[in-house]
């Protein structure tokens, strides 16, 4: 069979029993293809508030670092919980899941079950979950409590790829302190553009059967829509350094 897997041919195998395997991988990726093509049909249909998100993306940027930190928590806790409210179903009554007392009552519990359930990635987990724990000693403090260097550089550390990413793309001249919190600042708004875009084609892959890079690779509309708010920002903030 002509244009077979490497990995394929490379099996034990006799010709005929190769080909059965190549075919049906090949029909597995075809019907992913076009399931992550309606996927994307789907996920652009959905009542995003893009202008609100852009919104509060701007209003992030200009922040104080503290303000900045509170902030990002609130919209991402936002994104989550309009994510299982997409998927609410009658005998689940999510909306009281989601009340103070509920399973997923809070930030930390959905952030959590998120992440169980696959509807966000370990990147993301980590990234919010540092987050919160910087966000609850700041909220608690009675007087301005900036986050601390150490804090600074555990966090960044976790968005590094997405650093040197948005350098690369972005044609930055890497000559700035990593752990600035300027670099903290622009990559609060790379990963909540990521966590919009994640929570609304995620959960869709997952009942799909779909790979996610499968969808990756068809750039849905809203990624490319969130994305881009995202990193434009970003850019712009680490261009200035």
């Amino acid at each position: 069979m002509k244009n077979m897997d490497k990995d394929t041919a490379d099996l034990k195998l006799d010709d005929v029993e190769k080909t059965a395997i190549q075919v049906y991988r090949n029909y597995t990726k075809a019907f992913q293809r076009r399931r992550a093509e309606l996927i994307d049909k789907e996920t652009s249909q959905i009542d995003f508030d893009y202008d609100h998100f852009e919104l509060e993306l701007s209003q992030l940027e200009n922040a104080s670092i503290e303000n900045s930190v509170l902030a990002c928590i609130a919209i991402a806790d936002e994104l989550l919980k309009a994510m299982f409210l997409r998927d609410d179903r009658a005998r689940l009554q999510i909306k009281s899941l989601l009340g103070p007392l509920g399973p997923i009552g809070d930030f930390n519990k959905r952030l959590k079950i998120a992440s169980l359930a696959g509807f966000i990635d370990e990147n993301d987990l980590v990234f919010f979950d540092e987050l919160r724990k910087m966000r609850n000693r700041i909220a608690h403090s009675t007087q301005p409590r900036p986050p601390k260097p150490s804090e600074l550089e555990k966090i960044n550390s976790v968005s590094s790829e997405w650093l040197n990413a948005l350098i690369t793309e972005g044609e930055i001249s890497d000559d700035f302190d990593h752990n600035s919190p300027d670099v903290f600042r622009s990559l609060m708004l790379v990963q909540l553009s990521k966590l919009a875009w994640g929570t609304l084609l995620r959960p869709y892959a997952l009942k799909a059967q779909v790979p996610f890079e499968i969808i990756i690779e068809k750039q849905p509309t809203v990624l490319k829509r969130l994305s881009k708010l995202g990193v434009k920002r970003a850019i712009n903030i680490l261009s200035d350094k």
